[in-house]
């Protein structure tokens, strides 16, 4: 798939697949869709509306990823909300990414943009 293949895939709590994708099912997706297996992640938390046990659940799973100063193409970014590094976005190029947010569908928005570039926290690269 490519990237635009993603976009207007409905917001869906702790969604998987093509039906719907919470912010890491569509890490999931994108990866596994890309011939590399990444965990779901989906029994560590209930909801994603539990900030404090995404942000648990991101923390105690990065075995696997290798933090970056500078992301690139497919990297994962680690966003801040409500205080919690709790939302992740996948970077696609030229300062945009794509993501998964409560109350809307797949987007592409600006790593720089006014609701994004103060929440960027941390960025990471897949490796096994």
């Amino acid at each position: 798939m490519q990237c635009s293949d993603y976009i207007g895939i409905p917001y869906k709590e702790r969604g998987r697949d093509i039906t719907g994708l919470d912010c890491w099912g569509l890490v999931h997706m994108y990866y596994n869709d890309m011939g590399v297996t990444v965990p779901d992640y989906l029994w560590t938390y209930q909801q994603s509306g539990d900030m404090e046990k995404v942000a648990e659940a991101i923390n105690s799973n990065k075995r696997h990823w290798r933090k970056v100063e500078a992301p690139e193409v497919n990297d994962v970014l680690v966003f801040n909300v409500c205080g919690y590094p709790c939302h992740v976005g996948i970077y696609i190029g030229n300062g945009d990414f794509i993501h998964a947010f409560h109350g809307t569908a797949v987007c592409v928005e600006r790593i720089n943009g006014l609701s994004w570039s103060r929440r960027l926290s941390e960025v990471y690269r897949w490796e096994q």
